[in-house]
């Protein structure tokens, strides 16, 4: 590089670099990388130079060339980061006023020939471009580069220099979403003022946004701008607005972590005419069959619109406030849909007691959604009474004795309803509807007809339970009842005849009985049946006759009777007496 300045450029010399002015006067240890040579004596050495005209003269001439290796600086590299600032100048620009010399003494370390140059960025400071030239007042948003250079220059004019990184934080403002929406709350006594909830759990989401969490920031509100910028005199919740209707009042958010203030929002305290759902009636009805043609199940078909609507407004303007019925409660499901008119005009209800929310909206506010309030109506569908008529033992008959028609074993119906003290009872025998003969949960069959039959009952049952309406229904389907008894020697018998005596050698046995009964006849255990008459009877023994009562129900026939003793008078016909022990004698 200093070629040419030694020759001063003229054509065809050449130049021999040495170590020292004896190498080159002696012409020893000539440099032959001359373009790449590190110097062996540190800080400053003194080279020989030798330059040589062109052929043939090839005159020389000796010179000297110092060199000399500058020292890098050695500034402390680590310096405290700057107070983070928040982004108060120009919000949202991430950019603030800040001394970047604060650090400068510490950086430099007691060195006199240091100077500091200041660049936003490393890219900066690489192409020379946009240095800080009032670094005590600079506007940055992000870490600085402090180029820390040594006085002295080399020989191209540069500085040796170490870079050194100044941090330093710009914090952002809290975001307020604005405009917001107003804070509403609902008039009851038509001034304009009411107490608004400061501490409302909804307020600070909605003036943060999605994008904050509620517990890293504080959010309070003021008069005025000034006292929302300076955080004095903040209000206390509840507040009472003293400007009827509608007023502003101002937000002042802070960071927890960072201190960082925002004192820009605005909220409008609003107040509008209130709306009221008056209480309505509960509703009782008997369980009319619609829709399913079924009115033991207690589900209906009811006109919402047509029961309520009048009552819940109590007065209310119609046009104005808006009635909607739900099934579910819309304040503690702010998502839930409401019928629709022709649903509430045709509402199936749930079985038994359905509850029904009913909402009352002022449609003439200027803020959705309306001021509404909402009350709940009870509908209740009592299904009619099902009576089915049984017997208390299974039984379908009376048992009447045939000569006086005493009744000897009576029979007790029961109308068979769950909760039998929650209804009336009025029970009938079908042919007289006008007289009851019992109002009980039951009624004992005990009279006989003359001649016997069969009669039919029915019970009428009517709720009777707490807030009934009492509902009835037609009366239950008939329990026949069939009079019975047990059977009777026929009158002026001894119960049976015999075939004639000595006529044959097996007799015949006929039971002869009255009675309501029907009845059933074994001889001697023997198996039942229909038939009063035994045939081919052996002689012997006094036999016996069972008589049973199977009307209506064999397992509760009325009592048995017995015959007897049945003599059957014969004789042999014959006798084998040959030892074969089978008619070998005779008696």
């Amino acid at each position: 590089v200093k070629n040419g300045e030694i020759t001063q450029n003229l054509p065809g010399h050449t130049v021999t670099y040495y170590p020292s002015l004896l190498d080159a006067q002696n012409g020893t240890n000539v440099i032959t990388t001359p373009t790449a040579y590190q110097n062996a004596i540190a800080a400053v050495q003194t080279l020989g130079v030798v330059v040589t005209t062109p052929a043939p003269a090839n005159c020389q001439s000796i010179t000297t060339l110092d060199i000399r290796v500058l020292p890098i600086p050695t500034p402390h590299t680590n310096p405290p980061a700057l107070a983070p600032k928040c982004d108060d100048n120009n919000p949202g620009d991430m950019l603030e006023v800040f001394d970047l010399t604060t650090n400068a003494a510490y950086i430099i370390n007691g060195d006199p020939n240091l100077t500091l140059h200041y660049f936003p960025s490393p890219q900066d400071e690489a192409n020379n471009t946009n240095e800080i030239m009032v670094p005590s007042a600079a506007l940055v948003g992000d870490d600085v580069i402090i180029r820390v250079e040594n006085n002295r220059v080399d020989y191209l004019g540069h500085h040796c220099y170490v870079l050194v990184t100044q941090q330093l934080t710009v914090n952002p403002l809290p975001t307020v979403v604005q405009p917001l929406p107003p804070y509403r709350v609902c008039d009851d006594n038509a001034d304009g003022i009411a107490q608004f909830d400061l501490t409302n759990p909804l307020l600070a989401p909605q003036i943060l946004g999605p994008s904050q969490a509620v517990s890293d920031y504080t959010v309070s509100y003021y008069l005025t701008q000034a006292n929302a910028a300076s955080g004095t005199s903040p209000l206390a919740s509840p507040y009472t607005n003293t400007t009827p209707n509608s007023q502003n009042i101002y937000i002042r958010v802070v960071n927890n972590a960072t201190g960082c203030v925002n004192a820009t929002g605005v909220l409008t305290l609003a107040v509008e005419a209130y709306a009221v759902a008056n209480p309505v009636t509960p509703y009782h009805q008997c369980d009319s069959g619609i829709p399913d043609n079924n009115p033991f199940d207690g589900v209906d078909i009811i006109d919402l619109d047509a029961l309520w609507t009048t009552e819940v407004l109590g007065g209310q303007n119609p046009a104005v406030f808006l009635v909607s019925y739900y099934t579910v409660d819309p304040t503690l499901n702010p998502t839930a849909v409401p019928l629709t008119l022709q649903q509430a005009q045709t509402y199936t209800t749930d079985a038994g007691t359905d509850t029904i929310w009913i909402k009352v909206e002022n449609s003439s506010n200027t803020i959705v959604p309306f001021c509404s309030d909402v009350t709940q109506g009870s509908i209740t569908v009592e299904p009619k009474p099902l009576p089915d008529v049984q017997s208390t033992t299974g039984a379908t008959t009376i048992c009447v004795d045939f000569d006086d028609d005493t009744v000897i074993r009576v029979l007790t119906l029961d109308a068979n309803m769950p909760n039998p003290g929650d209804y009336l009872y009025e029970w009938y025998e079908t042919g007289d509807m006008t007289t009851p003969l019992g109002t009980g949960p039951t009624y004992e069959v005990n009279t006989a007809i003359p001649g016997g039959g069969t009669r039919n009952y029915v019970v009428h049952v009517t709720n009777n339970f707490a807030n009934s309406v009492h509902c009835d229904n037609t009366s239950s389907p008939p329990f026949a009842v069939e009079q019975s008894g047990p059977a009777e020697i026929a009158a002026g018998t001894v119960g049976y005849t015999v075939s004639p005596a000595f006529s044959g050698p097996y007799q015949t046995i006929t039971a002869l009985v009255d009675g309501y009964g029907i009845y059933e006849f074994s001889l001697d255990d023997g198996p039942r049946q229909s038939s009063n008459i035994f045939e081919n009877v052996s002689i012997g023994m006094p036999h016996v006759i069972h008589v049973w009562d199977v009307r209506g129900n064999a397992a509760y026939g009325c009592d048995e009777l017995q015959i007897t003793p049945i003599n059957i008078i014969d004789y042999p016909h014959y006798f084998t007496p040959n030892g074969d022990t089978i008619n070998d004698t005779w008696n």
